[in-house]
């Protein structure tokens, strides 16, 4: 079974660069979640793959990353299943909390727990790893 996780077109992101664990434009990547679920989902005998890989209209469920546009003209077939997860705001991302975007979606993911109902939208809890950064140190008073 495909699966498809539609990011934005971005070199670090398609051609499942984003499942490498490598930096991202210098910066150690944030993605670890994403390649856990890839390693899970495998398990379950489920491929998942970005949209060049795993062309949506193929896939039996769809991901979108912070992005509800592309698959509002996408024609769903039967049994599939589209997914939003939203982890920026609307401020960098307005489409994307506009309810006329949303209504493609079966389930959508998010920070903000004053839309959770836990029947359509769930809490989704960014994990950032901290293991490299220096431990925290207080300010002195001047």
């Amino acid at each position: 079974m495909k699966a498809t996780l539609f990011v934005r077109e971005h070199p670090c992101l398609i051609n499942d660069a984003i499942f490498s664990g490598e930096p991202m434009e210098g910066m150690k990547s944030d993605a670890f979640m994403f390649i856990e679920l890839r390693r899970m989902l495998a398990k379950q005998g489920i491929l998942l793959a970005t949209q060049d890989i795993h062309d949506p209209a193929d896939a039996a469920f769809v991901l979108c990353v912070d992005n509800a546009l592309p698959l509002q003209t996408l024609p769903k077939r039967a049994g599939q299943q589209f997914y939003l997860l939203l982890s920026e705001p609307a401020t960098y991302h307005p489409h994307n909390y506009d309810p006329a975007n949303q209504r493609v979606f079966d389930k959508i993911f998010t920070y903000d727990y004053t839309w959770v109902d836990n029947v359509r939208v769930f809490p989704y809890r960014f994990a950032i790893d901290f293991e490299t950064y220096a431990p925290f140190q207080t300010v002195s008073a001047a």
